[in-house]
């Protein structure tokens, strides 16, 4: 039996972010007696994503630079497309410039090509709007990683919703790894507050600074953990100097034991100035932590009574005091995280399941 070949497009680039590493899960499980993928390198590429990916099983082809080279890219993505023989072409991005990638497999006779919103709104809206036209003529096939994102990218068209499972259990709580890690850091008497994020404006890390700065001034037993890298990471830095934070601070960087270290946190902060269905708000409730969030994000993410939204508009207090308030309050964290596990479940997010979805989804869609 011949294979069904499929090629994924992720147009943010083939580097370690929510998207990626997500779709990296997917490409692990993904039956490979049944499925060939090959995955396209588009922008600002990492190794390490595509060593893994080429570790999952998948052909990564690195393209020219979508952004800065897009006629050369486009020029070869016809070549891979017209001798390719896929048969699906799968595209993940958050604006209507999927249109590139959709409308030449359109052009060279691909049947299924899906359009998959990762998120709620663009760099360019302007660009977005003149685009739309073309981009509605362009796909046959609609996903979401939420609602919010599928209504902000399609319309009033139809969509269907694929959350973003994960391999839940990986994050349930485990107090011998909250030992290591906090010992580690040297924090086992701190309150450990935690964010995951790349640094890039999205994430707002600025406005985490000045919320962590108030915090350790009202309790100096505080300490504040970043994990991702990216470009606004030496502004960030600076910052933290300026305000004498230096030891209070831990910039972790882009790591593999994500969640390890959360393990050992007791609070993340998310003040995202908007977001799809954030991977990482879901990691946490799996692992029974109280996730503080923009009140610009989805709500969908909130699956538990562990996520408060918090707005960005109206000062710093509410973030500082509920911080303090959930960090004083003593619960049951192994309770919690394996009552949360079961509604995260029942609630579409688990990687099993979805992957189950996907399979089921690609080979009905070649009937």
């Amino acid at each position: 039996m011949n294979k069904i070949k499929i090629l994924w497009v992720m147009t943010g680039g083939l580097k370690k972010d929510g998207i990626c590493v997500s779709q990296l899960d997917y490409a692990k499980r993904l039956n490979k007696n049944i499925f060939s993928l090959d995955v396209c390198a588009v922008h600002n590429n990492s190794d390490e994503m595509i060593k893994a990916y080429e570790d999952a099983g998948c052909k990564v082809i690195v393209f020219p630079d979508r952004k800065k080279n897009l006629i050369k890219y486009i020029k070869k993505l016809k070549v891979e497309l017209r001798n390719g023989r896929y048969d699906i072409i799968h595209t993940f991005g958050s604006s209507s410039l999927m249109a590139i990638e959709l409308m030449i497999a359109k052009k060279c006779d691909i049947k299924v090509r899906i359009a998959h919103s990762r998120n709620t709104t663009c760099d360019r809206p302007w660009l977005e709007k003149l685009i739309k036209p073309i981009f509605k003529k362009s796909y046959n096939y609609a996903l979401a990683c939420g609602k919010d994102a599928g209504e902000w990218l399609f319309d009033d068209k139809k969509y269907n919703i694929l959350h973003n499972g994960k391999n839940l259990n990986k994050y349930s709580f485990n107090e011998n790894i909250r030992k290591k890690i906090r010992r580690k850091y040297k924090i086992q008497d701190k309150i450990a507050i935690g964010h995951v994020g790349n640094f890039i404006n999205q994430k707002n890390h600025e406005f985490l600074i000045d919320i962590f700065s108030e915090i350790n001034r009202k309790d100096n037993n505080t300490v504040l953990f970043l994990m991702g890298s990216g470009s606004l990471v030496d502004e960030i830095k600076e910052k933290v100097i300026q305000l004498k934070l230096n030891d209070k601070v831990y910039f972790l960087g882009s790591i593999n034991n994500v969640e390890e270290i959360i393990q050992a946190m007791d609070v993340m902060i998310f003040p995202s100035l908007f977001e799809g269905l954030p991977n990482v708000v879901i990691e946490w409730q799996a692992s029974g932590l109280p996730c503080l969030i923009s009140d610009k994000i989805t709500k969908e993410c909130c699956v538990t009574d562990n996520v408060f939204f918090l707005s960005i508009d109206n000062g710093l207090d509410e973030w500082i005091n509920t911080t303090l308030d959930v960090c004083y309050k003593k619960n049951n964290r192994n309770n919690v995280s394996a009552k949360n596990l079961q509604l995260l479940k029942d609630n579409g997010f688990d990687i099993v399941d979805s992957v189950v979805f996907l399979e089921e989804l690609y080979k009905s869609l070649l009937k």
